[in-house]
């Protein structure tokens, strides 16, 4: 069933008709880019592992980072389209699926074992580059209650501690508050 109701919204471009016309209209008129290919400075600090590289002006030191999992990459264009209009460099760090908090290495779940190498660059970053503004972007609500919707792909737990949700809800929160500590010393966070 699913799958003919796939087929169907896509050859219709998605229904535009179902939305009201001040929403289609705004809709034509702002595409959404999810695409992030070219994104980089240097090309080769994106793919399939994630991204790690210098965005937006290409004639200076970033000065803000956006970090984060699939969520911070649908933006990842938008901010970079931002950040050239208004002559900013920044970093972008994120990978799908990854929670973007510090101390993932500490997680034996083994669900964030492929976020800890693209991850451990956060620290250098922000020593080696004056930023002074972090964009937060993810799906909070997915590692806060470790779990993702039926119908996604992988569907695997995104679990900080195994078989107790309030347990895993409560490490979620001290990651995420611990991190934010850290990142903010002199600097402006922004979780979205």
């Amino acid at each position: 069933l699913w799958w003919p109701a796939t087929a169907y919204v896509k050859s219709n471009d998605g229904l535009p008709w179902r939305l009201p016309a001040a929403a289609a209209d705004f809709a034509s008129r702002n595409p959404v880019k999810v695409s992030y290919t070219g994104l980089c400075h240097d090309p080769a600090a994106q793919g399939k592992e994630g991204v790690n590289c210098d965005i937006g002006a290409k004639d200076g030191k970033p000065t803000f980072l956006l970090f984060g999992d699939s969520h911070a990459s649908a933006i990842a264009s938008t901010v970079n389209d931002i950040a050239l209009d208004k002559g900013l460099t920044g970093h972008a760090l994120f990978r799908g699926g990854c929670a973007p908090v510090i101390g993932l290495r500490t997680i034996t779940t083994g669900v964030f074992a492929k976020c800890t190498d693209l991850f451990d660059n956060l620290q250098p970053t922000l020593e080696n580059n004056p930023i002074r503004n972090i964009i937060l972007h993810a799906r909070w609500a997915t590692y806060e209650t470790g779990k993702q919707t039926a119908s996604e792909a992988s569907n695997r737990p995104r679990l900080f501690v195994e078989g107790d949700l309030e347990k895993n809800r409560l490490k979620f929160e001290e990651m995420l508050t611990s991190t934010v500590e850290t990142i903010a010393k002199g600097r402006n966070v922004t979780i979205i």
